[in-house]
């Protein structure tokens, strides 16, 4: 129920089945993923706060960031973004969140998303002082 109501951009519905127990973390394609896939910054901002994993893995191991980038709102990654989501991450084919947006036309979210995996792998090459 949890991802219907993710699928449907439903804020209330969502709210109402956390409050009621429902796992915003299940295994698999995950809520988040579900509302990254749509215009539904909203719900992707409220599952970020309420704990939901920004970079979960689907079976195919595709992210939130990915679909988002694909398929949603490009706030919605930008949300992941800001919330810390790993952009150098693949999926099962070898596709990033750039690829996934680049796929889609969004050519200036995948520069971007380009540019902070490079900073991302420059930063890590680089030795603590």
């Amino acid at each position: 129920p949890l991802m219907l109501a993710a699928i449907k951009g439903n804020l209330d519905i969502a709210r109402e089945l956390v409050k009621r127990g429902a796992l915003v973390n299940e295994p698999g394609w995950s809520a988040l993923h579900y509302a990254a896939a749509g215009p539904n910054e909203h719900l992707v901002r409220w599952l970020v706060g309420q704990g939901a994993d920004i970079d979960a893995r689907s079976p195919n191991g595709t992210t939130p960031l990915m679909m988002a980038a694909g398929y949603g709102g490009l706030s919605g990654a930008e949300i992941l973004i800001a919330a810390g989501a790993d952009v150098t991450l693949r999926n099962d084919h070898q596709l990033s969140a750039a690829d996934f947006a680049r796929r889609a036309g969004q050519d200036e979210m995948a520069d971007k998303l380009d540019q902070l995996a490079r900073a991302r792998a420059k930063a890590a090459a680089t030795p603590a002082p």
